[in-house]
This record gives structure tokens, sequence and C-alpha cells, in this order.
């Protein structure tokens, strides 16, 4: 019966572990960027948003780029506060058209009521980038991740707070991943339970034939 209940308490661990393992939410979704023009020469420029983290522990793990042609980008995640780096990353490569993400080497956790900045700075002549403004509401997001103006800043590099605002405009579409932390994260799903359930009545059979 020791064994029995090994493999018991094996399986709730790891149900628990599974649900808290939650994928990263996009705050802007990896929509497709409609209604959005082109500019170019993002090389040495900075264009990103700033937003408020509107509850606790916010984890932000991956930073991420809509990308409207290839090449280099430098990611950072800056508190608007201090204006200081959290978190920086680059991404050697990118593939145009498209959202390209890149986890982070450690989690940042944010503080609710306080404002950060996801900026992306080109690495390569000759880039282009998105940006529009009036946009469908999906683009601002408001909850968890409050969407509060876009900062940008031109012949600046990476470690350059940006200045200049611009509000209800995306300008340069980048963006974080992140989960939110919470007692309820490790609670199993309804069908994780229904999975450990079946297992461990398949294991209560079986031990109870041995015994016989």
């Amino acid at each position: 019966m020791t064994a029995f209940l090994r493999m018991a308490t094996f399986l709730l661990l790891s149900a628990a572990s599974i649900a808290a393992s939650a994928a990263p939410v996009h705050s802007l979704g990896d929509q497709a960027p409609t209604g959005f023009n082109t500019n170019g020469l993002f090389s040495g420029a900075a264009r990103g948003w700033e937003f408020k983290a509107g509850v606790a522990n916010i984890n932000v793990s991956q930073l991420g780029i809509a990308a409207a042609s290839g090449g280099s980008y430098t990611l950072s995640l800056w508190d608007v506060a201090t204006q200081s780096v959290l978190a920086q990353t680059t991404l050697a490569t990118t593939v145009g058209g498209a959202w390209n993400w890149v986890n982070l080497a450690s989690s940042v956790e944010l503080t609710a009521g306080q404002n950060y900045l996801v900026l992306g700075t080109g690495n390569d002549s000759g880039q282009s980038y998105y940006f529009g403004n009036g946009l469908a509401s999906s683009w601002y997001p408001d909850g968890a991740i409050d969407y509060v103006t876009t900062r940008y800043c031109n012949g600046c590099g990476a470690n350059t707070f940006p200045l200049n605002k611009l509000d209800g405009y995306h300008y340069g579409l980048v963006d974080i991943g992140y989960t939110i932390e919470t007692e309820a994260s490790t609670v199993p799903e309804p069908s994780t339970l229904a999975i450990l359930a079946i297992g461990l009545l398949a294991l209560g059979a079986s031990f109870r034939k041995k015994s016989h």
C-alpha cells in the first residue's frame, strides 16, 4: 500500500505542475497587423508601448516583435519610473510580416500599479516597421495589462529610454508574453483531475488484485 501512496502523491504533484506551467499570454494576441502602415529606416530607432501592470504577480517570460521586414532587433523591457532596463535580448534574425518570440533567461515579475515599456530597436539599415492609430480595441489591452501610450526615439540605441509619446498609436509592433502566478494556477483543471482519478482507480485495482 505504501507504493500505492507514493504513486498517488507523484500523480498529484505532476497534475499541479502541469496546471502551473501555463503557456504565456501575449497581450496583443499575435494579431496580424491589419490596418497598419509601414515606415522605413528602423535602424537606430526605438519603437514600443508603455503599459501599466493592472494586477499582482505578472511574470514576463517572453519578448516579441512583429517586424515589417526581417533582420536583427533588440527587444527590451523597461521600468518607466526609473528608466532602467529590466530585461533585454536580441533576435539575430526575424521573419518579416510575422510575430517573432524569444524566451527570457529568467522571468521578470511586475509590480501592480507600476508602468513598464516594451521596446524594439532595429539593428540593420533599411528595416521597416508597422505603425497605426485608431485601431481595433484589441490592440489596446485593458485589464491585467493596460495600454498607456506609444514611446519612440530616433537616432538612439537600445539602451536609450525614449521620451517621445504618441497616444493611441502603435509604433513598431512589440509585445510581452506573461503568466500570472496565483494559488489558483496550481489547482488542476477538471480534465486533469479526471485523468488523475482514472489513474488512481486503476492503481488501486491493481494493488487489490496483488493483495489477494
